[in-house]
């Protein structure tokens, strides 16, 4: 496992950084759900910044790290910034952000919506929902039911993600204006099934939720860790759907 530390990075110079242009793949789809959930762009250019939890998530981190790795031939360097729970992946490069603004990234705080070319093909649709469900999704246990949900505030990407789910057939519905549930078992299984999950914490919730019919809460999800760190990622769901 990477260290974690605390790292200064170095002047603007360093984001003259060559790094190479993706094809369209389901990876990048998912890099790019992933940026629209728990990313930001600066608007100069230097600074790409996807933040995470830093208990919950390192595992997450670094399968976010090798996904930059593979798509870019980019080594992104994971930081722990001090007296705050979270990691953060910075990257920085003008190159970079370049290559992400055409695919669909906005910069700065500007309205995010899904891009053309994932909406028109399914394969990448649901790797890029994978990536928003893994960084602004969550999996939890209520007194009555499992729920799966996503929290996005942009209108229009919500309206994008809640008509996805609809096409799929897994239901849903939105709930405090800006989060959408699926509040079945066999509903969540279909998600698992076709989107999966490639952040531990959501797995490991799902899987014992499974296992057990309760959910593990964050505070206790340390101690799943070790048993589960083996994992193939993206996990799916292969069992029957009910």
């Amino acid at each position: 496992m990477r260290n974690f530390r605390h790292i200064i990075y170095p002047s603007k110079a360093h984001s003259k950084v060559h790094v190479s242009k993706p094809n369209f793949s389901a990876k990048l789809a998912e890099f790019i759900g992933i940026m629209l959930g728990d990313g930001f762009m600066s608007k100069d250019g230097y600074d790409i910044i996807i933040t995470l939890n830093k208990d919950l998530e390192k595992h997450y981190a670094i399968y976010v790290c090798k996904l930059v790795d593979i798509l870019f031939k980019l080594k992104s360097k994971i930081e722990k910034p001090t007296n705050k729970n979270v990691i953060r992946i910075r990257l920085q490069s003008v190159e970079l952000s370049d290559i992400l603004a055409n695919l669909g990234i906005p910069a700065g705080k500007r309205e995010k919506f899904l891009p053309t070319w994932i909406m028109e093909n399914e394969r990448f649709l649901l790797a890029a929902l994978r990536g928003l469900f893994d960084s602004d999704g969550s999996i939890y246990m209520t007194s009555k039911n499992c729920i799966a949900q996503f929290t996005i505030t942009h209108n229009e990407m919500r309206k994008q993600v809640y008509n996805t789910l609809q096409n799929l057939e897994i239901p849903c519905f939105v709930a405090s204006g800006n989060k959408i549930n699926l509040t079945s078992l066999w509903k969540i299984k279909k998600l698992y099934n076709l989107v999966g999950s490639s952040n531990l914490k959501n797995v490991i919730k799902f899987i014992e939720y499974l296992k057990n019919k309760t959910t593990i809460k964050s505070k206790d999800l340390k101690n799943y860790i070790e048993a589960y760190k083996n994992t193939k990622l993206p996990y799916h769901y292969r069992g029957l759907v009910v």
